[in-house]
């Protein structure tokens, strides 16, 4: 599995999907091996530098091992509250907050022309193309309704970029089974859904 994370991650970067640094690391404590671990970076402004990015907020969608409230909607895309500010100080969260609760809107809304237009101007829909790529060549869901999602918004553009975490590529929960054929649209979160009716998105994912 450690060896499937670095392959991923390097099949992310020759895909021009932003996907933190990861190498496989020995670790020794105080003369005895420990065995070997995965050492991935933490995502931050360096990350986005690395990538040719201007650094901007980097969303963290993850609900795993949170409080869930009943009555409260407790998916990722429907609760732009409940997301967090990566490597950024909290009192940071009012001025960033605007863009991810328009994006959460956008998504819910009854899906129209009018929608997908103003998609097209909050979400980089080329970068969502090259991750979906990117799922099915690792046959990889684990980016779903309630976890595992970084999400980076470019002040140069306005828009939304994904950042490739805990992808869990070729897990043994999604390896084809006998007799079955590869996932090949990969929709696993309300966010999905939405991009899998977007034209731009289908053309981009299949010719780009």
């Amino acid at each position: 599995e450690q060896h499937n994370n670095l392959l991923a991650c390097e099949l992310a970067r020759m895909l021009g999907v932003m996907a933190p640094r990861t190498e496989l690391a020995q670790l020794w404590l105080n003369g005895r091996f420990h065995g070997l671990y995965e050492l991935v970076e933490q995502l931050g402004e360096d990350t986005l530098r690395a990538h040719g990015r201007v650094p901007g907020a980097i969303h963290s969608g993850d609900l795993v091992l949170q409080d869930a409230w009943t009555g409260a909607p407790n998916r990722v895309f429907e609760n732009a509250s409940q997301w967090e500010l990566v490597g950024a100080d909290p009192a940071v969260r009012p001025a960033t907050s605007a863009p991810l609760a328009e994006l959460v809107r956008v998504l819910n809304e009854p899906a129209s022309e009018a929608v997908f237009e103003r998609l097209e101007r909050i979400v980089d829909i080329e970068a969502f193309a090259r991750l979906s790529a990117l799922e099915v060549l690792t046959q990889s869901h684990h980016d779903d309704e309630t976890h595992n999602w970084r999400l980076h918004h470019d002040p140069a553009t306005g828009r939304f970029e994904p950042i490739v975490w805990d992808l869990m590529p070729w897990g043994e929960t999604s390896r084809i089974g006998d007799g079955k054929g590869p996932e090949l649209d990969p929709v696993f979160s309300h966010l999905h859904e939405v991009l899998h009716m977007h034209a731009g998105f289908l053309a981009a994912r299949r010719f780009g």
